[in-house]
């Protein structure tokens, strides 16, 4: 738990306890004025969204809250050994649902209309298998040239133009998670090893915000962008239509 929620939480008389160990999220023991016993459940890059968290716990009895005071919402339940149960599934139930809803602003959660965000993990032998044969390629081509007095055409480097959807959506995830917030008007330019990005926020809803711009190759091709992203970080990226 950062230092600021824990100051914001201790002003509004929750005494902070124990933290539990559990994957994929960040579990906090709270005590309010009253002597209940709390979870402030938070979510963690790895781990499900705090969308997901909230839906997954919204049956509860009470019902859960959002608590606001971080840079993501995080979720607040009554302590019970039910409840440490369902927060301890949430990390493995949350793979087959990643990236279905999103949270807007005065509407609540819907469901998204695209493809599910793609696991990273799933992505990574694509992308290792990409840069060995893109490099197997270019150490052959130069053995060839040094070999024969005929030149060979050097083989071009990988490029985002290159990738699928879903590996395009990915990369462009990865390159605005520094970013500390989407609003409406910030322009982004962004050098990476499969290209340049340059693009600008048009609007948000909630944590949601619609992205425009272009992805440039070094060798002068480009992608346009014009995705609508989650700007906490675990929502699906997708692209819109023209």
């Amino acid at each position: 738990m950062r230092a600021l929620l824990s100051r914001k939480l201790s002003a509004l008389g929750y005494s902070i306890g124990q933290k539990l160990k559990l994957r994929g999220v960040e579990a906090t023991c709270l005590t309010n004025r009253r002597g209940d016993c709390l979870l402030l459940v938070s979510n963690v890059f790895y781990g499900p969204s705090w969308v997901q968290i909230f839906k997954s716990l919204e049956h509860l009895v009470p019902s859960p809250t959002l608590v606001t005071h971080g840079n993501t919402p995080a979720v607040l339940i009554a302590d019970s050994p039910i409840a440490r149960d369902l927060v301890g599934r949430l990390f493995e139930e949350s793979k087959v649902s990643r990236g279905k809803q999103v949270h807007l602003e005065g509407i609540g959660f819907v469901e998204l209309e695209s493809k599910p965000k793609p696991d990273l993990k799933l992505l990574a032998l694509p992308l290792a298998s990409i840069v060995f044969v893109v490099s197997l390629g270019i150490f052959w081509g130069n053995s060839q040239q040094k070999s024969q007095s005929v030149g060979v055409a050097p083989v071009a480097d990988s490029c985002i133009v290159d990738l699928s959807p879903a590996e395009f959506e990915n990369w462009l995830s990865q390159t605005l998670e520094s970013e500390p917030a989407l609003s409406v008007g910030l322009e982004v330019q962004k050098n990476t090893n499969l290209g340049q990005l340059n693009l600008v926020v048009e609007n948000t809803i909630g944590s949601a915000a619609k992205v425009t711009g272009k992805a440039v190759c070094a060798d002068g091709r480009e992608r346009l962008v014009n995705h609508r992203i989650d700007s906490s970080g675990e929502g699906a990226v997708f692209e819109l239509g023209s």
